[in-house]
């Protein structure tokens, strides 16, 4: 009998020990656990941003005052934004556009503001007619806002809220080093919404409805060339084996005097495709612009769409691909 006041206090001292541990463990999983916060998926500003599928005749007919955001119908790797201006669009992709396209800009790093504006005025447009549509990769916007964060270079209000858009929609994501594409492998590429010239300025800034679904239609097939590894080598096939060299070098010569680098075999064969079976407004290509006559350029054109993967006519019925079949 002497035991057993011993045991009771030694089950009461390893009670009171137990309830301390999950008191402290209770007190723990509230403030630094989960228990006291709010998941992420229930929190509206860390939920991941979801953009509807809209197909080309969906996009190009949508009339929005405000940036509107669209995953292609049919190919959802390819992001498109309709800016509601030119200056919108340009704030946010020009420097971009430099670092990635740009005949004698640097490759390895972004430029500044004061850089940015004499490389523009140097190029004989202004910062609105730069581009009037724009297409890039995942993995070198990426890179441009490696580059930028590696440079100390100041990224302008649009630039930030455009990296942030991108991480919301998955397209980039946040790494140790910077950023990196979310795979699989996406595009990105703009338009914007109509809009009449300004009388004040040399450029002629007139976005109609023909030059909008030109644009779109142009900017679509790189983004189809971006992330479709069948069409992708169907253009360096025709590129490389059914182009001559002089039919190359009036392509590399158009593209050079757009201001493209002549030297990046990549751009001179996604810009061909697009140009040559994309842009059906003649104002913006045309046989003219590639220094042939009318029957030349419908036999390149006929000689690109034998044979190409279903998915070079992404863009209906108006398109040029869609019709040289």
């Amino acid at each position: 009998m002497s035991g057993v006041p011993s045991i009771r206090f030694i089950v009461g001292v390893t009670a009171g020990l137990i309830a301390v541990l999950l008191g402290g463990f209770a007190i723990y999983w509230y403030f630094w656990g989960d228990g006291g916060r709010v998941p992420e998926a229930q929190s509206p500003e860390l939920q991941v941003k979801v953009a509807p599928a809209a197909s080309f005749a969906e996009i190009v007919n949508s009339v929005s005052p405000s940036l509107r955001v669209h995953r292609l119908a049919g190919n959802e790797q390819i992001l498109v934004l309709d800016f509601p201006d030119l200056i919108g669009q340009a704030q946010a992709l020009n420097r971009l556009a430099v670092l990635v396209e740009k005949h004698d800009a640097p490759r390895d790093r972004v430029l500044n503001d004061v850089e940015l504006a004499a490389f523009i005025a140097g190029s004989g447009t202004s910062a609105v007619t730069l581009y009037f549509g724009h297409d890039y990769r995942a993995s070198d916007i990426a890179r441009f806002f490696n580059l930028a964060q590696a440079g100390g270079v100041a990224l302008n209000p649009d630039e930030l809220a455009l990296r942030d858009l991108l991480i919301g929609y998955r397209f980039l994501r946040a790494a140790d080093a910077g950023y990196a594409a979310v795979p699989p492998a996406q595009a990105l590429v703009s338009v914007v919404q109509l809009q009449a010239d300004d009388p004040a300025t040399p450029q002629d800034e007139t976005v109609d409805p023909g030059l909008r679904e030109t644009i779109l239609y142009h900017e679509l097939s790189h983004g189809v060339f971006f992330t479709d590894k069948a069409y992708r080598e169907h253009s360096e096939r025709y590129w490389r084996q059914e182009l001559s060299a002089a039919e190359r070098l009036l392509f590399r010569n158009f593209l050079s005097s757009a201001g493209y680098d002549p030297m990046n075999e990549r751009i001179m064969i996604n810009e061909m495709q697009a140009f040559l079976m994309h842009t059906p407004d003649t104002r913006a290509f045309s046989a003219a612009h590639l220094g042939v006559n009318e029957v030349m350029l419908t036999a390149l054109r006929y000689r690109f769409a034998k044979g190409a993967p279903p998915s070079a006519r992404f863009g209906g019925d108006g398109g040029i691909a869609s019709t040289q079949k």
